[in-house]
């Protein structure tokens, strides 16, 4: 997928210790990837200064799918960014994955794939330990991903798959704007 252009994959960033709790952007770490989606309340917020700085390296976009490639436990678990949750800095133990215009799939349809049992199992198979963590590394350039055929069956799962996650998101996004309104007590 990389040689033929379909897809980009760049690294997140460490923004330092000393820029937790500056600011409300989301810094996502690996702990913050879950289901499919980035936690509604990041453990860590980073400053608009720190936030303005990597945004302009990471370029993040909606769409662009985030996969744990360090830690423990949550090696290749994925996360698609949207419209509400974009504007974030991502950590360094994840890998941000874009689909280009040439790929022959949607984001969402890469998110499924990414997803799947066979592909988990082929992730779990290529991580090496380093002192006491997992990583995958480089060898997620190794990673088989399977494209199926354009089939009725496929674009079915493929359009209830989006409706869930596009749903969950909507709500995720609802409950931070409410979370927001709260008085404060």
């Amino acid at each position: 997928m990389i040689k033929k252009g379909w897809i980009n994959i760049r690294k997140g960033d460490e923004v330092g210790a000393e820029a937790y709790g500056t600011g409300e952007y989301p810094f996502i770490r690996t702990s913050d990837i879950s289901n499919f989606e980035i936690s509604i309340d990041p453990t860590r917020g980073i400053s608009e200064d720190i936030y303005e700085k990597y945004a302009a390296i990471q370029k993040l976009r909606p769409g662009d799918i985030l996969m744990v490639v360090d830690g423990r436990y949550r090696i290749g678990r994925c996360a698609i960014l949207h419209e509400t949750n974009y504007k974030c800095v991502v950590q360094s133990h994840l890998k941000i994955i874009s689909v280009t215009e040439k790929a022959p799939f949607k984001p969402i349809e890469l998110l499924l794939l990414l997803s799947l049992p066979s592909v988990q199992r082929e992730i779990r198979s290529l991580i090496f330990i380093q002192s006491t963590l997992g990583s995958i590394g480089r060898r997620l350039n190794e990673l088989k991903v399977p494209v199926p055929r354009s089939s009725k069956n496929w674009h079915k799962q493929i359009e209830q798959f989006s409706a869930l996650v596009n749903a969950r998101a909507n709500s995720l996004a609802q409950l931070q704007e409410f979370e927001a309104a709260l008085p404060e007590l």
